[in-house]
C-alpha cells in the first residue's frame, strides 16, 4: 500500500456497532440457545455409542498411513 492510502485509512473514523440493535440480536441469540438446550438421551438397555470411536479409530489409521507416506516419499523409510 502506499503512503497516501495508509493515511486515508488511518484518517477513517472507528466503527462503532449500534447498541439497540447488538442488544437485540443478542437476545435473539439467548433466546435460541435456550431452546435449544441439549436433549440427555439415556441408551436404552445400556447400549452403548459406537459410531464415535470408530470414526475416532478410522481418522487415525488415515493419518497414520497418510505420515506414512509421506516418509516413504522422502526416502526416510
Amino acid at each position: 500500500m502506499t503512503d497516501p492510502l495508509l493515511r486515508m485509512l488511518a484518517d477513517l473514523p472507528q466503527a462503532e456497532p449500534d447498541r439497540a440493535r447488538a442488544a437485540r440480536f443478542r437476545t435473539r441469540c439467548h433466546g435460541a440457545l435456550a431452546r435449544q438446550r441439549p436433549v440427555r438421551s439415556s441408551q436404552p438397555g445400556g447400549r452403548v455409542r459406537f459410531w464415535e470411536p470408530l470414526v475416532a479409530g478410522l481418522a487415525a489409521v488415515y493419518l497414520t498411513e497418510t505420515v506414512r507416506q509421506v516418509l516413504h516419499l522422502y526416502g526416510i523409510l
